[in-house]
């Protein structure tokens, strides 16, 4: 291996390693990463999996966001925001997987779809906030639906009715957000990395 490419894989690795650290401090520093007023809850971690994953690649984007997942389900177990939390997040197909299918997906799409032109990343900004709200709602209601309907205390029959309004409540706002904050931050790292 040359110089260039050891100097190469040392950057790749530190830069995974700060996307990383930055969504465990997302994940445990109140207001860092979530906003939560009951009833909603605005996460914007997913951007930093959308900045990993496209510029770093599916493998890398699966584990920052697998990291996020992992993470996500500890302070669910240790400090819950919400008895929802406690009951829902603390499995891993409703934390965990969906947010390294996340990385991975946007990833693969940031490879077939090579533009990093402001309209590209803000289509995958928003991608990716529509992506980890579908994720982890669908995930909820194939998993954990009967103790999502006990914990919020509604009939399991408006299951479906209580997913699409928390799809509309959180997954807009978040897919906003991300579209307006993704070509901010890409651009920024882009910038400092030359």
């Amino acid at each position: 291996m040359s110089i260039a490419e050891r100097s190469e894989k040392t950057k790749r690795m530190v830069m995974m390693s700060l996307l990383i650290a930055l969504v465990i401090l997302q994940t445990w520093v109140p207001f860092l990463g979530n906003i939560n007023i009951p009833p909603v809850s605005i996460t914007f971690i997913h951007i930093t999996v959308v900045i990993a994953a496209l510029w770093m690649g599916p493998k890398v984007g699966a584990i920052v966001g697998l990291v996020w997942g992992i993470n996500g389900m500890l302070r669910a177990y240790i400090a819950p925001v919400s008895p929802v939390s406690l009951l829902v997040f603390t499995s891993p197909l409703i934390s965990v997987i969906p947010r390294g299918l996340l990385g991975l997906v946007l990833g693969y799409l940031g490879q077939k779809f090579k533009s990093r032109k402001t309209g590209s990343l803000v289509t995958f900004g928003v991608l990716g906030g529509l992506l980890n709200t579908l994720f982890v709602m669908s995930a909820i209601y194939f998993f954990k639906g009967n103790d999502y309907t006990s914990a919020i205390n509604v009939g399991s029959d408006t299951l479906l009715a209580v997913i699409g309004g928390v799809i509309m409540a959180n997954g807009i706002p978040e897919a906003i957000f991300s579209g307006i904050m993704t070509p901010i931050i890409y651009r920024a790292i882009d910038r400092q990395s030359r």
